[in-house]
């Protein structure tokens, strides 16, 4: 009896791990498609949109929700700024992905500078 007892316990211990393990998987592979995601959104900006497009988006940020492989906790913002010595030198250009609706937390952010 003591030994079914303990092997109770050790299966439920084992049960724990595999759900916790398979719960830590998906949100590493909600975070790579983040990353991924946020990535292409700055080479975007950087390269393929015109500067004065670029331009236009100072001061306004931009969010948007995106759905992924039938996920739907994506949230996206882009942020441009002027910076530099007079504030017209170049754009300072922020790109957030938040992978995890019920977390804060969960964000990756990408940051760079483009020139005029």
């Amino acid at each position: 009896m003591l030994a079914s007892v303990i092997l109770a316990i050790l299966a439920l211990a084992g049960a724990a791990f595999v759900y916790r393990s398979r719960a830590d998987i998906a949100l590493q592979k909600n975070r790579r498609v983040a990353i991924e995601l946020a990535n292409a959104r700055l080479e975007e900006l950087m390269y393929d949109w015109p500067l004065a497009d670029v331009t236009s988006m100072v001061g306004s940020p931009t969010n948007q929700f995106l759905t992924i492989n039938g996920l739907g906790n994506y949230r996206r913002r882009t942020l441009v700024y002027q910076t530099g010595a007079g504030h017209d030198e170049c754009l300072r250009i922020i790109v957030r992905m938040r992978y995890n609706s019920r977390s804060n937390s969960d964000e990756v952010r990408f940051e760079t500078l483009r020139g005029r």
